[in-house]
């Protein structure tokens, strides 16, 4: 009777592995299972951290009125205070290295959503972040509507 048990529950324990396994694996995004279009977008992110690596404020099109909510900020930015927040961030320090992981791109029509995972590095400063950022495909080009970061190791600062 005890061996049975052991052999059943040995059975459950194998079963919920492999259950784990194939649950867990088949989440993750890869890229040779993404459809051009997301592949395009998430060339637009590259794009934009490799230009912050090389001290570029952001060159990415974007849709008038774009905003960038940072985890440090009450509220979101768009325009020029957005563009002296870069060029304080970037006079300061700037990514010398950077890990990106995307999560989960979502196409519908011309309007995607794409949540990902950052690492960098600076020579001063560094962090880790979530980062959830909506683009628009306006005339056959994927332009940033918004987005919102989060730092995983600091709560925001709030008035």
């Amino acid at each position: 009777m005890k061996t049975q048990k052991r052999v059943y529950r040995t059975g459950v324990f194998i079963s919920l592995i492999f259950c784990g396994i194939i649950v867990f694996g088949g989440g993750q995004v890869s890229a040779d299972e993404w459809t051009s279009a997301q592949k395009e977008v998430w060339k637009e992110i590259e794009t934009f951290w490799e230009g912050l690596k090389q001290g570029k404020e952001p060159v990415t099109a974007s849709v008038e009125g774009s905003l960038e909510w940072w985890s440090d900020r009450v509220e979101p930015y768009g325009g020029d205070k957005l563009k002296s927040n870069y060029e304080s961030w970037l006079a300061y320090d700037k990514p010398v290295s950077y890990e990106l992981k995307p999560l989960k791109i979502l196409i519908y029509g011309n309007v995607a959503i794409v949540f990902y995972l950052s690492k960098w590095k600076g020579k001063k400063i560094g962090g880790d972040g979530r980062s959830m950022e909506t683009w628009v495909k306006q005339d056959n080009k994927w332009k940033f509507l918004g987005a919102m970061g989060c730092s995983c190791e600091q709560a925001p600062v709030c008035p």
